[in-house]
């Protein structure tokens, strides 16, 4: 009876220390599972074709494709990844616009997810192996309908030039999400394992309903991408020291935030002080450098009153004038003018005296691109009149 209970509470304690050793080594518990998948659909290939049967039927091919529910099911996971990739970015940018507060959260987390998700889904899965293997989708085998040949795992072939069907890319990005597991608190990692985990064999599950991936193609596809986010987090997490730490990442971006505020500063003519302290001061700097059209661009009112922004000059408040507009003998000659329209309206308050300004006929006979020279004439009253009354 000891002997049966022993050989009993042995069986039961195995899975438990597999469990166990898998945990304490993840990377390697993740290779071992890649390097028995690949073996076991090099030996057993028809396990692809029973996989993808069950979702088709003679008459109607993969039918799942065209319900309308299990299309926005699929939709589900690249909301989601975009939704983190778009908030990762973010905490980013905004750590780059007004780097003298802190961040909003430990930059290693945005780091960690956007590289995992560029090196994992992006290069490995889409750009290496959905664009270099060839292999073609169940839905363009000869055994489901198709003219290609059907092509083990890992086998390069030219039957598909672009996002074929090894490895699956939405099953990667779903097991992506898993990532966000390896950030939370404690507490909350059992509740997140918990929805992320039905939810990537879902969309999993869909992709081979739709006849778009084998089952080969998915299990492989979670495989390879968990073992990049293992070696990642590692990196940035597990190993002492880090490949990079929050307070390095701080100054970085602060850093090259300040960098950023100078280059908009002499580029606006703004306080950098300004900048730094956010709110108000950065969005009119913004705005300043997003709206601003350019001055070669000229403005309907100002062509009829012959004033035109050119590249070189420089935009002045009233009273103000530029070097450029200075140096020109023309428009010293308009400026003068305009002084002395000035002190005829203080000197006649009035109004009796004021000149009217129009161009005359040799203005119009200017050649373009000069500027336009104006004259006074009183309204009522002649020239001769207008010097006396100013004398």
């Amino acid at each position: 009876m000891s002997e049966a209970r022993s050989s009993q509470n042995s069986v039961k304690s195995a899975p438990r220390k597999v469990a166990v050793w898998c945990i304490d080594h993840p990377i390697t518990a993740v290779s071992l599972y890649i390097c028995v998948v690949s073996l076991f659909f090099l030996a057993f290939p028809r396990v692809d074709f029973w996989a993808s049967g069950l979702f088709h039927s003679a008459a109607s091919g993969f039918a799942a494709e065209n319900v309308p529910f299990l299309r926005d099911v699929r939709h589900l996971g690249p909301f989601l990844v975009r939704v983190i990739a778009i908030t990762c970015l973010a905490v980013l940018l905004a750590k780059l616009l007004v780097p003298e507060r802190g961040p909003l959260m430990p930059l290693r987390m945005p780091v960690f997810l956007l590289t995992t998700l560029i090196l994992g889904p992006g290069i490995l899965v889409n750009s290496i192996l959905k664009d270099n293997w060839g292999r073609p989708r169940p839905r363009s085998v000869e055994e489901f309908g198709g003219d290609l040949p059907f092509q083990p795992v890992w086998k390069i072939t030219d039957h598909c030039d672009s996002n074929c069907s090894f490895v699956s890319g939405e099953a990667s990005a779903s097991m992506w999400l898993v990532s966000v597991a390896f950030l939370v608190p404690p507490t909350w990692r059992k509740a997140v394992l918990a929805f992320v985990l039905p939810l990537c064999l879902i969309l999993s599950v869909n992709r081979i309903a739709f006849g778009g991936h084998f089952l080969s193609d998915t299990l492989l596809s979670w495989g390879l991408t968990l073992l990049l986010v293992l070696v990642v987090y590692r990196l940035l997490y597990v190993k002492d020291p880090p490949l990079v730490s929050d307070r390095q990442l701080d100054a970085w971006f602060t850093v090259s935030g300040r960098r950023l505020q100078d280059a908009f500063s002499a580029r606006l003519g703004v306080d950098p002080a300004g900048l730094a302290r956010g709110g108000p001061d950065l969005l009119r700097a913004l705005s300043a450098l997003f709206l601003a059209r350019p001055r070669a661009f000229q403005d309907p009112g100002e062509a009829e009153r012959g004033s035109v922004f050119h590249p070189g000059d420089r935009v002045v408040e009233t009273g103000q004038v530029s070097a450029a507009h200075a140096q020109h003998p023309r428009r010293a000659a308009a400026r003068t003018d305009n002084d002395d329209h000035a002190e005829c309206q203080q000197r006649d308050p009035c109004g009796h005296g004021q000149p009217e300004r129009r161009q005359t006929e040799q203005d119009e006979k200017q050649q373009p691109g000069t500027t336009t020279e104006v004259s006074f004439r009183s309204r009522n009253h002649t020239r001769d009149r207008h010097s006396y009354s100013r004398a």
